[in-house]
């Protein structure tokens, strides 16, 4: 709903309550991309990383946040690391997508998501809501998915 604010305070408290849950590092990280405070999101991330032991969404969120600012040499790094990562494991494709979102790969973004939606990978069910897709909601790619999956208006 574009409530930062609020958002970054709830984070906030669900931090204080325990320094160690990522998902609210997720969650700020966030917050703090859509306010441009783009250092912040990148140290909250980095935290976030540490905490879950390197999961992989995690670092596609780390990726994102590399790319937007204009690191694309470490955003590129963390695809590289997530596509060595995949030889051994099952990496979610939305990692993928949201790297690629970043750093202005939007048909590449794109592919990643509608094999998400494919696999029945989570963090898809929100890509008409989440601000971090925003760039994507012109794509022809994109708004197709989204008929796919019931999400359009």
């Amino acid at each position: 709903m574009n409530h930062y604010d609020k958002a970054l305070e709830s984070c906030q408290t669900m931090l204080r309550i325990d320094p160690n849950y990522f998902p609210a590092h997720q969650h700020l990280a966030e917050v703090y991309l859509h306010k441009a405070q783009f250092e912040e999101a990148i140290d909250v991330l980095e935290r976030a990383v540490e905490i879950s032991k390197g999961a992989s969404t995690v670092r596609g969120r780390l990726g994102y946040a590399y790319a937007v600012p204009a690191r694309e040499d470490e955003a590129r790094k963390i695809l590289a690391g997530l596509q060595e990562d995949s030889k051994q494991r099952y990496v979610p494709p939305v990692a993928f997508a949201m790297v690629h979102c970043g750093l202005g790969e939007k048909n590449e973004a794109v592919r990643w998501l509608e094999r998400a939606y494919e696999e029945r990978a989570g963090g898809i069910a929100s890509l008409k809501v989440r601000p971090v897709w925003s760039d994507l909601h012109s794509e022809p790619g994109f708004v197709k998915l989204l008929a796919r999956m019931g999400l359009t208006k």
